[in-house]
């Protein structure tokens, strides 16, 4: 796009800059295109931990002089060497412009050299085409409450999902699933009562 400019968030004036922009996208779904999946507080606090670190892992996107685009990636502290993609956000008017890629290649670009080995975003439908385009494959990833433990998710999984990991001391599994589906959830559901389960596409970097 003529004029767009992908940079990284490396100042705390453009961490300011960036929060205000998703701050105001977040409390207008309507009028943007958004994935916002932590509470504000913690994403300001990630992305203020990002500026002291090496590795490039936040970029906005600017127009005209202003922000019209972000991505920010944080280390994960559930499973290591892995990047969890808590925000992205486009402007409405630019959607399917391109903006979104070109923030996801800077990311792509900026680990190369880097020792993460995985990148996980949590999944809403309507993002599936985007996302299996660019190598992100969909997980459902289920978790329980004690007494439970992961081997009673696993007994709970009627629909042969196939098992890809155990999240230790958390009681979660993640399972390949081909789409999103409802009724793959519903099983969990019966079994063991309290369970939260959540879509996620990952991709190995």
């Amino acid at each position: 796009m003529k004029g767009l400019k992908i940079k990284p968030i490396r100042k705390i004036c453009d961490v300011k800059a960036v929060f205000a922009f998703f701050k105001r996208t977040y409390f207008s779904l309507a009028q943007t295109e958004n994935n916002v999946f932590l509470p504000l507080h913690e994403t300001y606090e990630g992305m203020i931990e990002n500026l002291d670190r090496k590795e490039k892992l936040q970029f906005f996107a600017e127009l005209g002089g202003e922000v019209v685009g972000c991505l920010i990636a944080i280390p994960s502290n559930e499973t290591p060497n892995t990047l969890y993609i808590p925000v992205v956000a486009v402007e409405a008017n630019l959607r399917s412009s391109g903006v979104a890629s070109e923030l996801f290649t800077a990311l792509q670009t900026s680990l190369k050299k880097c020792h993460y080995t995985m990148m996980r975003i949590p999944a809403v439908e309507g993002s599936a085409a985007f996302f299996k385009k660019r190598g992100f494959i969909l997980r459902l990833q289920v978790k329980a409450y004690p007494p439970h433990t992961t081997e009673d998710i696993r007994r709970a999984n009627k629909s042969g999902l196939e098992a890809i990991e155990d999240i230790a001391g958390k009681i979660k599994v993640r399972f390949a699933v081909p789409s999103f589906d409802e009724k793959l959830a519903m099983p969990f559901i019966r079994e063991l009562g309290k369970v939260k389960i959540e879509y996620i596409f990952e991709k190995k970097i």
